[in-house]
């Protein structure tokens, strides 16, 4: 079933254009809220989203002030984005599951003169604007806040002259309409303003008279409005006038079940759900998705033989992978046209075609120059019309060379049916032997054994703490410490936090690579924290034990010279005496806990920091037992810490 819709000419804003469509569409369902069982129509919607707009107005939010949102998806979540685009506001959405880490950095980086944020994530992200040190005009919660902030619900109350609101519009399209973030792959996310065309330029180069828009639509996308994906999805659903299936988090089997309840018809799921999905259709085939005509992947790399076994799984169902990047608004390529469909069972792993508005090449990594042929490696880089007009508050121009192409940083090549090819990011690679490692394609090899559900490949140089810090990254969510005494439960997430606010903290103190880090404490949740840290940094850790003798730790702290010592507070008046008889003088001493003023306390060392280097040459330094004499200090380098830890 088709009908026409309508939007005003290409001159109009993002805002003008939602606004339109969703009273051109007012009758037709917005949103489906699963946790409610909702039913939301864009008459529904439009008419909060007029209400928050003119709320917004009222407490001064105006044209180009940065509108932020920190939730999950749910029926009001997308209401602050698209008020803000009704007023000529930016609107840069936060995601809940962001580490403290980043979103402090983002905070400090967009300055938000409102934040809107769910009754869930309140606490964290109160925490996160106190250490950034950001005190944005106005907070708005979504549920109960207590009275401590505004509540959303003060947004949605009717307005006497609704019917007279204007909505904001631009004679400049290349304007920014709203920032979305990149992925943080290679440092910390940085805010990618798009601007009014890029979100609408494809729909504006239609007539927008005769525009046939498909109304049995129903998306199902997991993502927030901090992604792309999530935000294109919405501004297409809305000027398409098609359906959204609301959800929190990804479960195989609610995803089946959701598919039968509303018939959804295209989705999107990154690979990295595709584990769990296949295991679910196993177990439920009898679960009706014939409705599902679309499922596209994509983000990151995809395995061969799970892109061939999702396809099995899923028989009536067009399976395909795309790519696109932030930077140049979304897609770059995919397998657009029917006639190319077979190329993704053919080539499970290709991204498609590039797309015709896309000008590219692909260039050596070594020499840049562009490479001559099918089946040659090398970064894609892209010219369009559609890219972004920078990063917030930061200098784009390295990312451009100097024929004006986007540096994507992904190592790509094409083949004889120019079907396109992402290896991996080039960041992400290594050398060994003179050859170019890529992590992606390791890791597809050995997906490919049964046992095998999950991989990581790393280029380690023989480094300790670049592998300790990747795999606690990759495993951010798995508990690493029960702490008994306590009860307290630490996940590697965590913990690589207090690593890295440590790492960062002893380089504030001149700490670097080489240097003699010790510690001397019992075992507890941060025992091991100044180890690991150390190891970041290229400093060498020389962990003294609270047991030893008066002798051996004079000794010990003589041979050793450590720049910086951590102690817990029960065996810091014994310490103090050895450091004293041996002569020492640590150029900083750290206590765990009451140091009552005298030295550092370790909750200095917590408050967040991004910062992090690796090292080279020695890993750590072990002690021998002294049956023979005293202790002597024994120095383990890289190697052998990992191939040690690797035989486990």
């Amino acid at each position: 079933m088709t009908d026409r819709g309508s939007a005003q000419g290409p001159k109009c804003s993002l805002g003008a254009a939602l606004y339109t469509q969703m009273k051109q569409f007012r009758n037709r369902i917005a949103q489906y809220e699963d946790e409610t069982d909702c039913v939301d129509t864009y008459g529904a919607l439009l008419a909060r989203c007029v209400r928050a707009a003119m709320k917004l107005q009222e407490l001064g939010i105006g044209e180009d002030d940065i509108v932020s949102t920190c939730s999950h998806n749910h029926r009001n979540s997308c209401v602050p984005f698209l008020a803000s685009t009704f007023i000529g506001a930016i609107p840069a959405s936060f995601d809940p599951d962001l580490p403290q880490i980043d979103t402090i950095s983002l905070l400090r980086l967009m300055e938000p003169k409102i934040i809107f944020v769910t009754q869930e994530a309140l606490k964290d992200f109160e925490i996160c604007m106190v250490k950034a040190q950001v005190k944005p005009a106005h907070i708005v919660v979504f549920g109960d806040s207590k009275g401590k902030y505004m509540n959303f619900d003060d947004f949605l109350e009717q307005k006497v002259n609704e019917r007279q609101f204007k909505v904001y519009e631009t004679g400049n399209p290349k304007k920014t309409a709203a920032i979305v973030f990149s992925s943080g792959t290679t440092g910390s996310p940085k805010g990618i303003c798009l601007n009014h065309f890029t979100l609408l330029g494809a729909y504006l180069k239609k007539d927008p008279t005769k525009v046939e828009v498909t109304c049995d639509k129903v998306n199902l996308l997991y993502s927030t409005l901090y992604w792309i994906s999530r935000v294109t999805a919405l501004t297409s659903a809305i000027l398409n006038g098609e359906a959204h299936v609301l959800c929190r988090k990804f479960d195989g089997r609610q995803f089946l079940e959701m598919v039968e309840k509303y018939k959804v018809t295209i989705t999107f799921l990154p690979p990295y759900y595709f584990t769990e999905l296949l295991e679910e259709r196993s177990k439920n085939k009898e679960v009706d998705v014939s409705s599902l005509r679309v499922l596209i992947t994509g983000s990151c790399h995809v395995v061969a033989k799970q892109m061939l076994d999702v396809m099995e799984a899923f028989a009536n169902t067009l399976v395909y992978n795309i790519y696109g990047q932030s930077e140049v608004g979304g897609a770059i390529a995919l397998l657009s046209a029917p006639e190319d469909y077979h190329f993704q069972k053919e080539k499970p792993t290709t991204v498609g075609k590039i797309l015709g508005h896309h000008t590219w090449k692909i260039v050596d990594l070594e020499t840049e120059q562009p490479v001559t042929g099918p089946n040659q490696k090398g970064e894609l880089r892209l010219k369009t019309g559609n890219h972004m007009n920078g990063y917030y508050k930061m200098d784009c121009s390295g990312d451009f060379d100097s024929e004006g192409y986007f540096r994507t940083g992904d190592v790509a090549y094409y083949d004889e049916d120019d079907c396109l090819f992402i290896e991996d990011r080039v960041k992400n690679m290594f050398k060994y032997r003179g050859w170019h490692i890529l992590p992606a394609i390791l890791e597809g090899v050995l997906m490919e054994h049964p046992a095998i559900k999950e991989a990581a490949v790393v280029g380690t140089k023989y480094s300790l703490g670049s592998a300790l810090y990747t795999h606690m990254k990759h495993f951010r969510n798995r508990i690493a410490q029960y702490e008994d005494e306590t009860d307290y439960v630490d996940t590697y997430g965590a913990l690589l936090t207090r690593c890295i606010r440590t790492a960062v903290k002893l380089q504030e103190l001149g700490i670097g690579e080489d240097d003699i880090v010790s510690a001397c404490t019992h075992n507890h949740r941060n025992s091991c924290v100044p180890f690991i840290a150390t190891t970041f940094i290229g400093a060498i850790p020389a962990t003294f034990d609270p047991a030893l003798s008066q002798i051996d730790t004079i000794s010990l702290l003589r041979l050793m010279e450590p720049k910086i010592i951590f102690v817990s507070q029960e065996a810091l008046k014994d310490f103090e005496i050895c450091i004293e008889k041996a002569q020492v003088k640590p150029a900083h001493i750290v206590v765990f806990g009451d140091s009552k003023g005298k030295y550092i306390s370790f909750d200095d060392f917590l408050k967040p920091q991004i910062k992090e280097k690796h090292f080279k040459k020695t890993a750590a330094i072990m002690f021998s037992s002294g049956t023979t004499g005293l202790p002597k200090g024994i120095c383990l380098n890289h190697y052998a810490m990992l191939r040690q830890s690797s035989q486990r």
